[in-house]
């Protein structure tokens, strides 16, 4: 499903369908995994659930969820992670595995003045981190400054960055080497 069909299906969901919810959150979740997208945040404002996710590292906008349908997206989104649909004051965690899928979602919710903030992130089952420093794609001199502080016997390495820039397989390079 292309990012225009997902605009187009948020903007057809209509609340007296009740089937609505459930078929955007299936489109919703799918179209952020086909994308490549890290995660899909759901922001409540005043006027609807604001949609994006995160592609490389940037959030990009999805689409705007009508408010007559924001509390049901969020309940269908809790009820697949096996959250507490009535706890809307405080956060949780959760996951939504799917026998089959290449990916597992994690759930995360929060309360906000609108309502609750939900933000799926897709984690790949059984990825491997890549083995060691030179396959991270470095150029030549980060890498030897690199390898340079890993030499070092005291001090702390910082490794930072939005969600699904590499982070963990920065660190488990480092690790390795």
């Amino acid at each position: 499903m292309t990012l225009t069909e997902l605009q187009q299906r948020i903007a057809a969901a209509r609340a007296d369908n009740p089937q609505a919810a459930v078929e955007l959150v299936d489109a919703l979740l799918a179209a952020s995994v086909a994308v490549g997208a890290s995660d899909l945040h759901l922001l409540p404002t005043a006027d609807g659930l604001q949609a994006t996710w995160r592609i490389d590292g940037v959030l990009q906008p999805v689409g705007k969820i009508a408010p007559e349908l924001a509390a049901n997206v969020v309940t269908r989104l809790k009820v697949l992670a096996r959250l507490l649909t009535y706890r809307t004051n405080v956060p949780q965690e959760g996951r939504i595995t799917a026998d089959g899928s290449a990916v597992e979602v994690r759930i995360s919710t929060f309360p906000t003045l609108f309502g609750e903030k939900v933000v799926a992130r897709n984690l790949p089952r059984g990825a491997q981190p890549l083995a060691n420093l030179a396959e991270l794609g470095l150029p030549d001199e980060v890498q030897q400054s690199l390898r340079n502080a890993l030499s070092q016997t005291s001090g702390a390495l910082v490794v930072a960055g939005p969600a699904g820039s590499g982070k963990t397989t920065t660190a488990y390079a480092c690790l390795r080497e």
